[in-house]
């Protein structure tokens, strides 16, 4: 802002030259510090339309301000990051439909929209991605951006991010184009998103994310490697769990001891809830040794499947001496998920996941199921080092837990927030390796399913699929 101000001024206040050349170049070459060129926001979703929401009417009034000469124009819809924004947000914020109504945008505010950090609950997200969305999309028009924005609705028609927005930049009714892939990875952050369909707006979508230096869980990040999330018809399915600015806030007892920490997101634990380190966790914040990151170390993309593993070993700042998840999408309602886990000390292994409704236990060692509206998600153990599923429904924040460092309460401050609900496969007893291999199925429809080790490779048939896991940790699908 204070760089546009500055070009602005120039020839009407003599200090607005060096203004001008000490800002602008930085302003310009440093649109965003949280992902490379390919674009997307370590920082979580929630604040890459924030931070890009407050920055529109800046870019706006840089180009009006420069472009009337092609010489000194300066036009921000050229840089690569800013292109490729709308791609990130059509895949990771992407509009939503019930299943009942699947040509309609949901005018639901409660539908996923937050992702990977702080605010992603946040239900003023809804207004926000449509008023922000469309004004950063007429600034920088796309095919995509065009459909994605066509499908948004609930925006505040007077705020100036939308004003400033030239109308009629897209078609009326853009159509989606042709060749777009159903999934997305961009490998600077280390997320993943894969849809069963990326054009149905009541599709199947299952996120991922491992992050690498110098993103990790720093800042608005949790200590959330390797951890996915699953939406589907417009419902919140298998969620990241805990509360922000509505219900809480930042470094609150609430953020500091559940949102941060590993136990509140669909991701490995042990031992009673200990996990992944942030940069920012209590007792001893701010030090270099929390610097802690995941990485992906295989990923591919086809028409039917998407395959992408992580290791967060690094981010478990050496309590495992490994931590490696490879997730498995079988297009369009099926989800496998690997886990090779080992330490040198004993652990009681747990497999976490978070849900908006109590969560069902079919079978305490093998089988639960998860439900929001009309949808529907189960979890089938095919492998795993035995032990039993333990929900924890507390209606009075029990399940929340309580601060490390004394007995308060880590539930959210405000008394209102809404309960969810937790669980965990738990191992039988510590052992230092485990390996965990779970079916997930998007609306419970039944799928035979088995999984076997032979020579160190694991076989698992899914229907008429074949999954092979290596020895190696490679992945593989047949038919």
């Amino acid at each position: 802002m204070v760089a546009t101000m500055s070009t602005l001024l120039v020839g009407d206040l003599p200090v607005a030259s060096s203004w001008v050349r000490d800002l602008l170049p930085f302003a310009l070459n440093v649109i965003s510090p949280w992902s490379g060129e390919e674009s997307g926001y370590a920082n979580g979703t929630a604040y890459a339309m924030w931070d890009v929401g407050l920055q529109l009417s800046a870019w706006y009034a840089l180009r009006w301000a420069t472009c009337g000469d092609q010489q000194t124009c300066i036009d921000l819809a050229q840089k690569a990051w800013v292109r490729n924004y709308g791609r990130f947000l059509a895949y990771f914020v992407p509009a939503t439909a019930k299943t009942s109504n699947p040509n309609t945008p949901t005018t639901d505010i409660g539908t996923p929209i937050g992702l990977f950090g702080d605010g992603f609950e946040e239900r003023q997200l809804f207004e926000e991605r449509s008023r922000f969305g469309k004004g950063y999309t007429y600034f920088a028009p796309s095919a995509l951006g065009c459909w994605y924005v066509s499908n948004l609705a609930g925006e505040d028609f007077t705020r100036i991010e939308y004003l400033m927005s030239p109308p009629n930049t897209c078609a009326p009714n853009p159509a989606f184009p042709s060749g777009t892939a159903n999934s997305l990875y961009l490998p600077s952050t280390g997320w993943m998103a894969m849809h069963s369909d990326l054009s149905y707006l009541p599709r199947t979508s299952v996120y991922f994310k491992s992050s690498p230096p110098p993103f990790g869980a720093y800042n608005h990040q949790s200590a959330d490697q390797n951890a996915f999330v699953i939406n589907a018809g417009g419902e919140r399915l298998a969620i990241e769990s805990g509360y922000y600015g509505t219900y809480d806030g930042y470094n609150t007892k609430h953020w500091q001891w559940w949102v941060k920490r590993t136990k509140s997101k669909n991701a490995i634990t042990f031992d009673g809830g200990k996990g992944q380190i942030a940069f920012e966790h209590q007792p001893n914040p701010y030090q270099l040794a929390n610097s802690r990151y995941g990485s992906i170390i295989q990923q591919l993309s086809t028409a039917d499947y998407d395959i992408v593993t992580g290791d967060a070993t690094d981010a478990y700042a050496g309590a495992l001496t490994k931590a490696v998840r490879s997730v498995v999408y079988l297009r369009p309602s099926t989800v496998l998920l690997y886990d090779n886990l080992s330490s040198g000390t004993g652990r009681k292994w747990e497999w976490n996941i978070h849900a908006l409704n109590p969560i069902a236990v079919i079978d305490s060692s093998s089988q639960i199921r998860i439900t929001s509206g009309t949808e529907s998600l189960c979890v089938d153990a095919l492998a795993g080092p035995g032990g039993t599923f333990s929900p924890i429904n507390g209606q009075d924040y029990s399940s929340w837990g309580s601060a490390d460092e004394d007995d308060s309460s880590a539930a959210p401050s405000n008394p209102n927030a809404p309960v969810q609900y937790s669980g965990k496969f738990v191992s039988a007893r510590p052992s230092t390796a485990a390996e965990f291999i779970a079916l997930l199925r998007v609306g419970c429809v039944p799928t035979a399913a088995s999984a076997s080790k032979a020579n160190g490779t694991w076989t698992v048939q899914i229907g008429d699929r074949i999954v092979t896991i290596g020895a190696d940790g490679i992945v593989g699908v047949a038919q």
